[in-house]
This record gives structure tokens, C-alpha cells and sequence, in this order.
């Protein structure tokens, strides 16, 4: 079996995860991995095998910087695995691997391709959802395809539970793509033409409930929007006050809405300990875990009451 020199760059317990992998394989070489590990809590887990496998690790700015590159050129690897890895890889970079670099993604290709992809196929009210590794080239993840997986959604998914779903998926393909890769060249499908691109620009109604929606819509929007208990680094769900934004952590179905039954849609029915009720286009609905724009949490009536929330008020998404 030829020995093949391979390296890891990307963050968290994914990037450690796959490392291992190719640490334990008898047909790899793996003399660092490069890291972003400079302040960020998920380095913990990097360093972690650094020490216990010997293996070397580098943090970086960015993988284009010319240090990260002086650092790849000494390793000389064969193959590079982006696991984890928020930096688009430059025509620098991409260069210096014989055979090329495989990035994971955490969603099907082409369908889906971009960034905060978990959160997007809930709001989508998709009913699966995938994962692929794929070849790195100029394009932003239209690489060929040489590993994919599809799931079925649950009906609760949150954007954390469908992202955590995506790593352990992604990491099962990583031992047989390491075996592909070990007894030959990998076996790479072109991507077929479509999908669509999500950029960091993109946001779903700038996280705002419509209750011209219906409660399947919202509570889509709230669980892919959910990241609890890690930081939101995407967009929080949220309604406007006269202008001042309250944060929902929560949407739930109370009471469905009668066939003629007439109301205003927005309109709020009680404002309550565990949060507020409102009418939405098919039913009532509660929205609970509310915080204020510090992340502050609003936890009585009185200090829900005290942002200008009041039975009657009708709450519609600014614009």
C-alpha cells in the first residue's frame, strides 16, 4: 500500500475526529494539522489530540496567509481534508496537494450549497436533508462529489441538532474515503447543474415571524434558527415592538383556528409568565423564551409588559 501524506485544516471535534482516523491508518502520514485555535473554545479539542497523538498543530488567521502556506509546502501532502474550515480556499492553497483537496460540506451538493445550510433546509421545511465530501476547486462548493449521504429530517429538527446529525454523518463517510483514497485514486462524480448558493448575506426575513404564516412556517423558522446552548452566529428569531426587537427562543401550537373563525393575524391574546400567545393564520401560538436585543431574558409579565407588549397589540415584521 503506498503511504500517503495527508493534512487536516478546519477547527473542532470533527477536524480531531477525522484527524484520528488518519492518524490510525496504517497508509497515511499526517504531519499537522492547521487550526483557526486563537481564542476560539472549539481549539480545545484540537489540542487535545495534538497531544496525544504527536501530531503537530498550527493556528492561523486564515489557510491563504503566506505563514499557513510556508506550513503546507514543509508538510508536502499529498491530499489536504478541510474539515470544519470557513476559509474559501485560494488558487495559492488549492496548488499544492498532487492530488488535490477534499472539503466536507453539511448538506446535499448541488442542492444546497453556501453556508448556515442546516438552518436553511428547515426553514425549507425540507423532509431530508445530506452531507458530502467533495473535491475543492474555484467554484465555491461545486467541486466533484466523492462521498454523500442522505436522512430523513425529524419533525422537531433544531439548526443545532440537524448540524451535530451532519458531523456524525460526515465523519462515518471519512473511513471509507480514506480507504478509497489509500488503495487508489478517489472515485469523483460531477455535480449536476442547480441548487442554489447561500451566501452570509442571506437571511430568512431578517429572522422575523410573519403571522400571516402559518404555525408549521414559524415553527420552522424558530427551530432553524436554533442554536442553543452554542452561540448564534447566523440570525435569532424575533418579532418587532414599535420598532425594539424581542428574541423567541420557542414557537408552540395552543389552539387551532376555527373554520370562519375571524381575528387579526399579529394580534396578541395574553401576555404571560412563560411568555406571550398571538394569533397567527391557522392557529394561536405561544412564544416563549423571549429576551430582550441584550439577550436578557424576559422572564415574568411584568418585564415582557415593560417592552410595550399588551394584549391587542399587533405585532407585523417591520417593512
Amino acid at each position: 500500500m503506498i503511504s500517503r501524506t495527508a493534512v487536516v485544516i478546519g477547527d473542532g471535534q470533527m477536524a480531531a475526529d477525522c484527524a484520528k482516523q488518519i492518524a490510525d491508518h496504517e497508509a497515511y502520514q499526517l504531519p499537522v494539522l492547521i487550526h483557526h485555535g486563537s481564542g476560539h473554545a472549539w481549539s480545545s479539542q484540537i489540542r487535545k489530540f495534538s497531544e496525544e497523538y504527536g501530531v503537530a498543530n498550527a493556528v492561523v488567521d486564515n489557510i491563504n496567509d503566506r505563514d499557513a502556506i510556508d506550513i503546507l509546502d514543509r508538510a508536502g501532502p499529498d491530499i489536504i481534508f478541510s474539515v470544519n474550515n470557513w476559509d474559501i480556499i485560494g488558487s495559492e492553497v488549492l496548488a499544492i496537494p498532487a492530488d488535490g483537496i477534499v472539503n466536507f460540506h453539511n448538506g446535499p451538493l448541488p442542492q444546497y450549497r453556501g453556508v448556515n445550510v442546516p438552518s436553511w433546509a428547515i426553514i425549507n421545511r425540507e423532509r431530508e436533508h445530506g452531507v458530502t465530501w467533495h473535491l475543492v476547486t474555484e467554484t465555491l462548493d461545486g467541486g466533484d462529489i466523492v462521498a454523500e449521504k442522505s436522512f430523513a429530517l425529524s419533525p422537531d429538527e433544531t439548526a443545532i441538532s440537524l448540524t451535530l446529525r451532519c458531523i456524525q454523518e460526515g465523519t462515518s463517510l471519512f473511513g471509507p474515503l480514506l480507504n478509497q483514497y489509500a488503495a487508489g485514486r478517489l472515485q469523483a462524480t460531477p455535480q449536476k447543474p442547480g441548487g442554489r448558493y447561500y451566501s452570509f448575506r442571506d437571511s430568512p426575513n431578517d429572522g422575523y415571524l410573519d403571522f400571516e404564516w402559518d404555525f408549521e412556517r414559524l415553527s420552522a423558522l424558530v427551530r432553524g434558527l436554533s442554536f442553543r446552548p452554542f452561540e448564534n452566529q447566523f440570525t435569532w428569531p424575533k418579532v418587532s415592538v414599535d420598532g425594539v426587537k424581542l428574541m423567541v427562543s420557542d414557537v408552540s401550537l395552543v389552539g387551532e383556528r376555527a373554520a370562519g373563525e375571524h381575528w387579526t393575524c399579529g394580534e396578541v391574546q395574553a401576555v404571560e409568565d412563560s411568555g406571550i400567545i398571538v394569533n397567527a393564520q391557522n392557529g394561536r401560538v405561544r412564544l416563549s423564551g423571549l429576551m430582550d436585543e441584550n439577550l436578557s431574558d424576559l422572564s415574568d409579565t411584568e418585564s415582557i409588559e415593560a417592552t410595550g407588549v399588551h394584549v391587542g397589540l399587533v405585532l407585523r415584521p417591520p417593512g
